[in-house]
């Protein structure tokens, strides 16, 4: 995606999150944090299908804005009687509810929701230096390899390196309100294997 502004409209509904993935995907194919941008756009509208007026016969629409070395991704839903609670991801113990939401605020550089019951806009930003401008190749940067081993280890949990954060994250695939981050790959493999150990 050169810079500049897209959108595109979609039903509220939960078969669409695929085509919301492979939509931002095709637009962001040089971008250095194109999967924490598909991860999060796709956090985002899950969270307007399942608890927004979108999902109820409604439509969202999933904005992307970029220049050179940022990028905005917002979901503007048809609104609902509650405000979205972001909780930024600073502690392992995380309401179920907010887990979506505190993985978008362990992968973007910030995020917020404007709007009201009406209809809401929740947004995130990325920025990176400018000579990361093109897709990362180093597995030192994009640690491709890394994921894919932690996958193979713990099919259980979903793993994330962020880069924004520079740091490991993962949170198990079935719902607990557990979310948690290392320096490195290794040390949250050593994290996850603990947790798995003690059953906790």
């Amino acid at each position: 995606m050169t810079p500049g502004w897209c959108q595109r409209a979609f039903r509220g509904e939960a078969r669409q999150l695929q085509e919301v993935r492979r939509y931002v995907g095709g637009l962001l194919t040089d971008c250095p944090d194109r999967d924490a941008v598909i991860t999060c756009v796709a956090e985002l509208a899950s969270n307007a299908i399942m608890h927004t007026h979108s999902g109820n016969g409604g439509t969202f629409v999933v904005h992307v804005q970029r220049s050179t070395n940022e990028l905005r991704i917002a979901v503007a839903d048809a609104g609902a009687a509650t405000q979205p609670t972001i909780r930024i991801a600073e502690t392992e113990n995380l309401l179920e509810g907010g887990r979506g939401l505190a993985i978008v605020a362990a992968l973007s550089e910030q995020m917020g929701v404007d709007g009201d019951a009406r209809g809401r806009t929740v947004w995130a930003e990325f920025r990176w230096p400018e000579q990361q401008s093109v897709a990362r190749t180093s597995p030192e940067v994009e640690p491709s390899r890394a994921l894919v081993e932690l996958g193979t280890k713990f099919g259980a949990w979903v793993c994330w390196f962020g880069n924004q954060t520079r740091q490991w994250w993962a949170m198990p695939r079935m719902p607990k309100p557990l979310l948690i981050s290392a320096s490195s790959a290794h040390d949250l493999a050593h994290r996850i294997a603990l947790i798995e150990q003690s059953g906790t």
